[in-house]
């Protein structure tokens, strides 16, 4: 019983360490990530003043809140 027990836990714990190693791994879209990809576009770094160095692209319409 007790060896059925620790073989089971063994198998658990293994189970999740490579489901954990693995997660960090997945990118949403692997694509984005190579140069070029959005075309044309003009980008710049609009956070800078707080911080933030990365270029950014804006969305069509650029706004937060809607013009009415």
């Amino acid at each position: 019983m007790i060896r059925r027990t620790r073989t089971v836990l063994v198998g658990a714990i293994s189970a999740l360490t490579v489901g954990a190693l693995a997660a960090p791994a997945s990118e949403a879209n692997p694509l984005s990530l190579l140069p070029g990809s959005c075309g044309n576009q003009a980008e710049s770094q609009v956070f800078a003043p707080w911080g933030d160095s990365n270029y950014y692209t804006p969305v069509p319409g650029g706004a937060f809140v809607s013009g009415t």
